[in-house]
This record gives C-alpha cells, structure tokens and sequence, in this order.
C-alpha cells in the first residue's frame, strides 16, 4: 500500500469561521522560539551530566551527534526529553551518561549555547517532559486590527484547539511515513535498521499519521465536545481514559481521546471503536501488524483536543506576536493556524 502522498492537512480549527491575519510563520530563525519546560529539575548529584542547551537552525539530532563526538560516548548515552524543530531557537536539556564538565566542553560545542549545566541520577527520557514555552512571531501583510486579534485569541482561549500531530513529525516531504508503515508490514526491517531510536521513531511517524486520520474523521461527526457512542475521555491530561457515559465527564478539563494504535492500545467500544476500526481496515493493517514491533509499538491513546489557559496575542511593529504554553507531545502549529492561513511545519 503506497501512503507516500499522505496529506497531514489540518481540520476542524474552532477559528475556521473567524477572519484571519495574512501572515507567515519561521521566516527568519528569531520568529520562533521554544523552551522545554522539564518534568523535574537536576539535582546537582549522579553521575549523568545534564546540559541546558540553546540551538540555533539544529535539530535534536544534530545536538547528540555533537555530544557523541565531543564525549566520545555511544549513542546510548545521550538523552533528551523531546525532539525540537531545527528551524527556530530553541532550548532542551540533554543528558550524557558516566561524563563530567569542564570549561573546554563549552568550547568544543562551538555550534551551540550551553546556558547551564547539572547532574542527575538517571538518564533524560521521552517522558521526562511537562511541556514547551512558545513564543511566535508572525509576518505578512498585517493590519493592526485588534478586534480580530481579540476574537481568534478569545476563541482559543474558550474552546480550545485540535492536537494534531505537525507535519514536522513526519520527516522531511513525510518520508518517514512509508518506513514506518514498512516496519508494520514486514519482518526483515527490523534487522535491517539496527538503532532502536530510529525504529522507534519511525514507529511512532505512523502511529502519529494515524492518529491524524482519526482525528480528521472524529471532528467531521460533529462537536469535539460532544461525545459519540463507545468514546474514551482523558481529563486534565492524564493517562487514565474513561467512557463518556461516566459523570466524570462534566469536567471543564475532560476532553475526548483517540488512539495511537499499537498491540495493547486500550480500545473504545461502539460508534468509537467501528471508527478505529475502519481506519486500521483502510490502512491495511491487522492485529499481527500492531504486534509486529514488540515494545516499540505497545500503542496508547492521545487527547484530540487541548485546552489552553493561557495565551497572550500582540502587535509589535509590522508584526503579531503569540505567546504560549503546551503539554507535552502537542504542537504549536495548531494554535498558529488559528491565526493565519499559510501554514509551515
């Protein structure tokens, strides 16, 4: 099955009725800015030395490599809490296992910043995060229209926005997504892509799609906030995802979920589950496929919907301004297309 020309298009966006700004986003390195916000801080003791790292137009990738080479570690070694965007400046802690500091490692990383540095008593992981700062400049053609700003921004702030996946998480012209796919489908990969970050990462690129698509479908039955048959909720972003018909759901901070397939995702029932269901039909996978990857692929369920306490919208100069906080997992991408129409990973 050829899924290459995968469009991770975005619905549903609750300002899609609203006048929005002819605007662009990421024009230059400064517009975007992001900064972890750590599930727990370093302690100042252990023996993994942690690095509070600013990068400039360098993704996460490109950091360990540098770290690999400056601390002449395996791979293994380095951890880090998220993958951030290369084009931006952004701010992450990584982590290097059995390493100390010293005034010339600064130097060595030449490419980057380290604003701090610390020590823990584990590795950093994918979990290891509570979620990441923004802050976004727009450019275009804007008109200081404050009543427009008011009602994209107030509108955000009332119902909320959708969590879809960004195509960034798709790798470039979403060229992960047909290896992902290939790793569901067929054995021989797994021995042929030996690192198991790299597995896992292609894994969960067709997970996210996947999501994506049940999302789409989700939003086209009718309000979020309205639940259909079978569907499990998560309140206030935990892990755990009851069914609708519990009182639970009167909550302000309940929101429906959707799943990230895998071999022991937890599953909904009736109208939802046919939905989750019809997908996996028309993306030609089955039961034996979700179990292909063995841990990679054990699945969970996702929040289609965040709600957003805070969000401040400015003009400065010839541009608008946007700053926010998400949880984890969640991209700016989906606040940004509320505000403008032409849309960058």
């Amino acid at each position: 099955m050829d899924i290459s020309s995968y469009n991770s298009s975005l619905l549903g966006i609750p300002c899609e009725d609203l006048e929005k700004f002819n605007a662009d986003w990421k024009t230059e390195i400064k517009d975007f800015e992001v900064e972890e916000i750590p599930l727990y801080e370093p302690s100042g003791e252990g023996n993994h030395l942690y690095l509070f790292i600013e990068k400039e137009n360098l993704n996460t990738s490109d950091v360990c490599m540098m770290l690999k080479k400056v601390f002449k570690v395996s791979e293994n070694f380095i951890g880090y809490a998220g993958l951030k965007d290369k084009h931006g400046r952004t701010r992450q802690w990584f982590s290097v296992a059995n390493s100390t500091w010293d005034e010339t490692i600064a130097q060595q990383l030449s490419e980057v910043k380290v604003l701090k540095h610390s020590y823990h008593d584990n590795k950093l992981r994918l979990s290891h995060l509570r979620g990441n700062k923004f802050k976004i400049v727009l450019r275009g053609e804007i008109e200081q229209d404050q009543n427009k700003l008011d009602k994209i921004k107030n509108r955000i702030l009332e119902k909320g926005i959708p969590n879809f996946f960004g195509t960034q998480r798709f790798g470039y012209q979403g060229k992960n997504i047909d290896t992902g796919y290939s790793l569901f489908k067929e054995d021989h990969l797994q021995k042929k892509i030996r690192s198991k970050r790299k597995r896992s990462l292609f894994v969960s690129t067709l997970q996210s799609l996947l999501f994506n698509e049940y999302l789409n479908r989700r939003l086209k039955l009718g309000d979020i906030e309205s639940p259909i048959l079978g569907e499990r909720w998560t309140i206030g972003g935990s892990k755990t995802f009851i069914l609708n018909d519990k009182k639970d759901l009167e909550s302000d901070v309940a929101v429906p979920s959707g799943p990230m397939f895998g071999s022991k995702f937890l599953k909904a029932e009736g109208e939802a589950l046919d939905l989750e269901n019809k997908i996996l039909s028309d993306y030609e996978l089955n039961e034996e496929d979700l179990s292909r990857n063995g841990k990679l692929s054990l699945g969970t369920r996702r929040a289609l919907w965040i709600k957003i306490d805070k969000l401040e919208a400015y003009f400065e100069e010839d541009t608008v301004v946007l700053e926010f906080s998400l949880p984890s997992g969640s991209y700016a991408l989906n606040v940004v297309s509320c505000f403008c129409d032409k849309k960058k990973a």
